[in-house]
């Protein structure tokens, strides 16, 4: 098993866990301005007051890269209100999840799409007080105790009928939801309520995963796993190009098999 993920890979779009992810912040294009968006839709966030070269880190005990939230004035905006088929941004009844890798240095939001009164957040996860807590669909609620300088992977979906919260792939508790989902004219954000409407976060975030279906506890305690770090599967190697052709042969296979020797190819017994 990789103890890292590759700088550069791409998904598997047949995998079990690419159906109904909208939104897969994996650390591509890491050191960018652009928050790349490995899913198929391509939602990509932009870094807003954000120092790419520095906000950017990595994180050996994930192996993988994660962004790094001031607690002032950092935030991503996707400048998208609405992904596709997820009821955790439109008003439906239809099911959601959202999962993320998170290091608290204090409280703050984690992902919002939200506005900057109660009334108006349609949907908020946060650190208040020292307590992982939602805001969905007029209900507030507390999932868990968070601690601060330790990794912890969260995750919170909602299946149509009832909200379930998970802390490293165990579940915390479940709940009916009730009351109307507020439409209101705001953004997605990661860090912030939404277009950078307060309540920064302080800490760092990886893997942000957004779903148009909920997962179960099973998938969820994979991609809690600390050394899952392609995701069971998901996450590929990218294709190596070769004599002009992108291909699959590992890259050991075509250093036995083949030579250049100068104008012409060989085959390496």
């Amino acid at each position: 098993m990789l103890k890292h993920r590759p700088e550069n890979f791409r998904l598997k779009y047949d995998h079990s866990l690419a159906k109904g992810l909208v939104f897969a912040g994996l650390g591509g294009g890491r050191g960018s301005v652009r928050y790349l968006d490995s899913s198929s839709y391509a939602n990509h966030g932009t870094l807003t007051a954000m120092d790419p070269p520095t906000d950017w880190v990595w994180v050996p005990e994930l192996g993988r890269w994660a962004i790094d939230y001031d607690g002032t004035n950092d935030y991503i905006g996707t400048g998208k209100k609405y992904l596709p088929g997820t009821g955790l941004f439109a008003d439906s009844g239809e099911a959601f999840t959202v999962a993320v890798w998170a290091y608290f240095d204090g409280d703050g939001t984690l992902i919002a799409r939200a506005g900057p009164t109660a009334a108006l957040r349609q949907f908020q996860l946060f650190r208040i007080s020292g307590n992982l807590t939602t805001l969905y669909r007029g209900t507030q609620r507390t999932l868990a105790a968070a601690a601060t300088s330790t990794w912890m992977h969260v995750a919170t979906s909602w299946n149509g009928v009832a909200a379930a919260a998970y802390l490293n792939g165990e579940l915390t508790g479940t709940q009916p939801e009730v009351g109307a989902n507020v439409e209101e004219d705001q953004t997605i954000t990661f860090g912030a309520r939404s277009s950078g409407a307060g309540y920064f976060l302080d800490g760092r975030l990886a893997d942000t995963c957004i779903l148009n279906r909920a997962l179960s506890q099973n998938e969820l305690r994979g991609l809690a796993d600390p050394s899952n770090v392609m995701l069971s599967g998901l996450i590929l190697p990218p294709k190596r190009k070769y004599f002009g052709f992108y291909s699959s042969i590992p890259a050991i296979t075509q250093k036995r098999f083949f030579t250049i020797k100068g104008i012409g190819v060989s085959y390496n017994s």
